[in-house]
């Protein structure tokens, strides 16, 4: 669909090699002429006054469980914290059919693409190889289905001991045949180094990025995190390595925590904090309220040069009882949680661009050649645009707007 939207704002920090009126509040405001589904130069297509409406790049949603969500009528949710979300989760592991599975990922495909996502990255629970897994053998139907619309890339969750099984080799070979990523939990207690340098070494001559849930826990005495680097430093691990959670830094004072950022932003690691799970399961207890939140330190992480994303974690399960697989709500909750209002427009990146990047993909910014995967919100400055859900989002992909939403 060949148009012109005119007089549409963006962030500069989106803006890949277009220029602006500078409306000195991170924003630029331009015309987009659209043609052949992508940002063009020139389009001879009919004009559409934007009026100063703000236009961000679709999403890219870098962590999540597709194998466990909408299971929360049935599974329960967790009130005493991680250790009993993961007992619920794994009661309700049998009930995960090939049927089951199919509808309850279709759901979450159908509204992550319908509210502006154009790309997800999802955890699945690997106790089996990824030919005799259920959880993973639906992921890979719903790659086909979704083939074009929605990139949707595994990452097997497994435990670390898993690398020292003679199969580990073949496991990570069929890994890497649906594209997809060699993943573990890191407990506070960290990992046995020869466990942990096998399972890189493993993953490396495989070919496959690595994706650790990490630190995820309220303890300051951790030492997941620095149990991964210490694996990356002895083996020399080339690929891409994502680490999420990271929670036991918020709770490690500034003098401890910053080496540790330091440290992962020499090794180059990429950090994906979960706003809406982490601060519903962090030191959670019935009655009671805890002053801890869950977030790490993003803003310490992004100012030592660690790139740093946000995204929706669980959704509707165990582990987080809401959640809608709209990483715009993601993104309002990471602002109030980590008390970044003053800086919206540099932070959006951590739900486009940084993902995107986190996942080696050519999405999350606007410019010439890029495809018009676009979300459209009636808001025309920062306040206006975080105020509000925007359910009324208008969300183009190829330049055409999709069907509005009604409902999950």
């Amino acid at each position: 669909m060949n148009r012109v939207l005119k007089n549409a704002r963006i962030p500069a920090a989106l803006a890949e090699g277009l220029s602006g009126r500078d409306l000195g509040n991170g924003l630029i405001e331009l015309d987009l002429p659209i043609a052949g589904g992508k940002i063009a130069p020139a389009s001879l297509g009919a004009p559409q006054d934007l009026g100063g409406k703000i236009v961000l790049p679709c999403f890219v949603d870098a962590h999540v469980h597709l194998d466990k969500t909408y299971t929360a009528q049935r599974a329960g949710v967790s009130r005493t914290g991680l250790d009993e979300a993961v007992g619920l989760a794994m009661q309700d592991a049998p009930n995960r059919t090939a049927a089951d599975l199919d509808t309850r990922m279709e759901r979450a495909a159908e509204a992550a693409y319908r509210a502006g996502t154009v790309a997800l990255r999802s955890h699945i629970d690997s106790m089996q190889a990824p030919n005799d897994n259920p959880g993973w053998q639906a992921l890979v139907r719903l790659q086909q289905r979704w083939a074009g619309r929605l990139t949707i890339e595994p990452v097997a969750l497994m435990r670390i001991e898993r690398a020292i099984e003679d199969s580990f080799a073949d496991r990570c070979a069929q890994i890497a045949a649906t594209g997809g990523l060699a993943g573990g939990y890191i407990s506070g207690q960290g990992c046995d180094p020869a466990m942990i340098d096998r399972f890189f070494e493993q993953a490396a001559g495989a070919g496959l990025d690595v994706d650790f849930h990490v630190d995820e826990t309220a303890d300051a005495s951790a030492r997941g995190i620095e149990s991964v680097l210490d694996a990356m430093t002895r083996t020399g691990f080339a690929g891409r390595v994502t680490l999420s959670h990271c929670c036991k830094l918020s709770a490690q004072s500034p003098s401890v925590a910053q080496p540790i950022v330091e440290r992962m932003a020499a090794l180059g690691v990429h950090v994906i904090s979960l706003p809406l799970s982490n601060a519903f399961l962090m030191g959670r207890a019935p009655g009671q309220m805890s002053p801890l939140r869950g977030m790490t330190r993003v803003q310490e992480l992004a100012a030592a040069g660690v790139p740093v994303s946000f995204a929706s974690d669980n959704v509707q399960d165990p582990f987080y009882a809401y959640g809608a697989y709209d990483m715009f709500e993601v993104m309002r909750a990471g602002l109030l949680i980590a008390q970044l209002e003053g800086d919206a427009g540099h932070w959006l990146q951590a739900i486009t661009r940084t993902p995107a990047s986190a996942m080696g993909l050519q999405a999350g910014v606007i410019g010439y050649g890029r495809p018009a995967d676009l979300i459209i919100f009636d808001a025309y400055d920062w306040a206006d645009l975080f105020s509000r859900a925007h359910e009324n989002r208008t969300v183009l992909r190829a330049g055409a707007p999709l069907p509005q939403r009604t409902g999950q």
